[in-house]
């Protein structure tokens, strides 16, 4: 197999995994005290469930791929009828911590399956969403960086407001 090809599988996957870790320590260490916490317009959970969502969504293959993972169907209660995508309509409350450390875990295993399966073929393809027009290599770097700015927003509001550090994971491994 392409050696450079392994090499941004591994990367990327590590990446991915090193978001996802912050985003736990922003959980675990923001406690139930901080849930509601407010991080610009919505509260501390609605953050981050705003960011795993948008994450998901770029994981998958599309919207229709998105929408109809099982995952979804066993747990609709989280996802509101995907109020989330509704631009310009406010989104109703945050699911509870649990419901969103076992969304967690769920992205954690889904973008180790995503990303095994990448191929230079599909890394090239242009992405399924029509709001960008990134090819998917450049959708996964776009959503790290969805993924962490969020990160970023929630670490400086627990810092500043809660005195809360929230470690740096620099990668997975």
């Amino acid at each position: 197999m392409n050696e450079m090809l392994e090499n941004f599988k591994t990367s990327t996957f590590n990446q991915y995994q090193a978001t996802f870790d912050t985003f736990r320590q922003c959980i675990e260490l923001g406690g139930t005290n901080n849930w509601n916490l407010i991080i610009g317009s919505y509260e501390l959970g609605r953050c981050v469930f705003h960011a795993l969502f948008f994450g998901d969504l770029y994981l998958n293959q599309g919207e229709d791929a998105f929408r109809g993972q099982a995952f979804h169907a066993e747990h609709a209660e989280i996802f509101e009828g995907y109020a989330e995508l509704e631009f310009g309509k406010e989104p109703g409350p945050a699911p509870n911590r649990d419901e969103t450390i076992l969304y967690l875990n769920y992205l954690c295993e889904l973008a180790e399956k995503v990303i095994g399966a990448e191929t230079e073929e599909t890394l090239s393809k242009r992405a399924p969403y029509p709001w960008t027009e990134f090819s998917m290599a450049e959708m996964h770097l776009y959503n790290l960086r969805h993924l962490q700015h969020h990160a970023a927003q929630i670490g400086l509001r627990l810092r500043a407001e809660c005195g809360i550090d929230v470690p740096w994971v620099k990668s997975r491994v």
